[in-house]
């Protein structure tokens, strides 16, 4: 095929794997925060399972570059994923999260109390008094797995090289070393950056982190009709309960427990501003019976006259979000370890019972005929069976989204390589700037909604998060590149790549150090993602280095 003939080929299936690679990237992200809402698996599965299976998309692409019989030209293929993807990560979706997480500057620095916490007005008109503040200073572990980039890289420097580098050339010899004991380093590190996760999961802002992925779980579970609000807390009432001997679960927690308290009633809290229309902090029958099944309970007229009757202790026909709290702790409590609909809709049961229907039940529901149900998915199992059906959903987005992205990394490096030639354009730019949005979508998104809540713990969770997906692909993924260049006898030849690498990372470092970060710093940090681009192709064409 001559001149651009079969480009409109190669872009169709280049889309159709984009495609494929970004749903099962997305796959296997939604599959391992699944396992945050299974409580024995929380820990692990924020401090390992989310980073490991966050960088097997870019490993795949880095993987299946180096096999096959044209490995040597695909190799570039997969280090423009490696760099695209690091560098992408560190500017792109951080300067996204900057700019979707700032608020007003007083006093010189972020206020996060204020009301509303961003001012009416463009972006361009607050670049300097507006801003975010994250909590502690990071950087230090991502400058560190750099360093296997210097071990491969030294040969490339201080070793004479030969024209097309044959087999016994000092140059060749010395990357086979340094790709070996690069490849150990960076497997140590790996296994290293895993364990100090692994022991700082419950501790500090990882800790902070894991709570705000394990909540923002429960609510895509709820809102995907997987779990009720008995199910997402489940673990915790019951532990209370038994630490309590089963007693008055409200009186112990008020008196105990109370930063368990405080979280449910967080959760519970966002769900109860939704239905308070007019932001009094109180709601009636009609926002009740919304609410109750927004969180999957049970919302039948009967029911929810009893629990407001229940709830509404002055008789003033609303209820307040404490007298709401209260009641669902009670609620929960009952409703653990027994199926709730046999509960809450006993007509035996006694008139002052929490679950037994009261006169003016009828007069909820004026407004429809039938009984609302709880949504036909798992929400109305019970608690133990909730999880059960979690796991196995789990188990299989994460294995067929492993699957198919293995499955496809091999032809979309082959389609990456062959639209770099038909376009005349080296295979590294084309990967360098496309590979990054099939793999690390999930990434990206996740960071940005974070940082819409406008808060110093969501910006933190945010950028360190963003931070730890470069740290993986100084480990992981370069551990498979240098695996590859050891074993397969490949040549190092990326001395411009890796410049830009480390010289991104470096100013990151710089950057992230720092506490505050007005808005400009955005635009400045994304501009790093062409530059380093520019600073390749510059390397390459004018300074001669391959």
């Amino acid at each position: 095929m001559e001149g651009g003939y079969g480009v409109v080929q190669l872009l169709f299936l280049l889309l159709a794997y984009a495609y494929v690679l970004f749903t099962c990237s997305n796959m296997i992200s939604d599959g391992s925060e699944l396992l945050l809402l299974v409580p024995s698996m929380a820990g692990v599965v924020g401090s390992v399972v989310l980073p490991v299976l966050g960088a097997v998309p870019d490993g795949a692409i880095v993987l299946f570059s180096g096999l096959g019989p044209g490995a040597q030209d695909q190799l570039s293929v997969g280090v423009g994923a490696l760099a695209g993807s690091t560098i992408m990560l560190l500017t792109v979706p951080w300067s996204l999260s900057v700019v979707a997480g700032r608020v007003d500057y007083k006093g010189g620095a972020p206020s996060y109390r204020g009301k509303p916490k961003l001012s009416p007005g463009g972006l361009m008109s607050g670049l300097t008094t507006t801003g975010v503040q994250k909590n502690g200073k990071g950087g230090t572990i991502m400058l560190l797995s750099c360093v296997t980039y210097l071990i491969i890289q030294g040969p490339a420097f201080f070793t004479p090289d030969c024209i097309d580098k044959p087999p016994g050339c000092p140059a060749v010899r010395g990357e086979a070393t340094a790709a070996l004991i690069g490849m150990i380093v960076s497997t140590l590190g790996f296994f290293g950056y895993i364990v100090y996760c692994f022991k700082v999961s419950s501790e500090g802002n990882a800790a902070d982190a894991l709570e705000a992925k394990t909540t923002a779980a429960k609510e895509g579970a709820i809102k995907g009709n997987m779990m009720n609000l008995t199910g997402a807390f489940a673990a915790q009432i019951s532990e209370l309960t038994a630490a309590t001997g089963g007693g008055d679960l409200k009186r112990s927690l008020s008196g105990g427990d109370a930063k368990v308290k405080a979280k449910v009633e967080k959760f519970i809290g966002s769900f109860f501003k939704k239905y308070d229309e007019n932001k009094d902090g109180k709601m009636d029958r009609t926002e009740m019976k919304l609410l109750m099944k927004d969180l999957n309970e049970p919302s039948d007229d009967a029911t929810i006259q009893n629990l407001f009757d229940r709830a509404d202790d002055d008789r003033s026909g609303t209820i307040d979000i404490h007298e709401f709290n209260n009641l669902m702790f009670d609620f929960m409590k009952e409703n653990i370890g027994g199926p709730k609909q046999t509960q809450m809709s006993n007509p035996a049961s006694s008139a002052g019972s929490l679950n037994a229907p009261a006169a003016g039940a009828a007069d909820v529901g004026a407004e429809s005929e039938e009984e609302d149900e709880i949504p036909e998915e798992w929400a109305d199992l019970d608690p133990k069976e909730q999880q059960k059906r979690i796991v196995r959903r789990s188990m299989f987005l994460m294995c067929t989204g492993t699957f198919f992205v293995l499955l496809f990394s091999d032809p979309m490096c082959d389609v990456l390589s062959a639209l770099g030639g038909r376009l005349g354009i080296g295979p590294f730019y084309v990967s360098f700037v496309l590979a990054p949005l099939a793999s690390n979508a999930s990434e990206l998104i996740a960071s940005y909604k974070y940082a819409l809540k406008k808060t110093k713990k969501t910006i933190s969770i945010s950028l360190e998060a963003l931070e730890g997906a470069a740290i993986m692909n100084n480990t992981f993924c370069l551990a498979i590149f240098l695996a590859l260049i050891y074993f397969k006898g490949l040549k190092w030849e990326f001395t411009a790549e890796t410049i830009s690498i480390l010289g991104v990372q470096l100013i990151m470092f710089v950057v992230v150090h720092r506490e505050t970060h007005p808005a400009w710093h955005a635009f400045a940090v994304a501009s790093l993602y062409p530059l380093s681009l520019v600073i390749v192709w510059a390397l390459e064409t004018k300074a001669g280095l391959n």
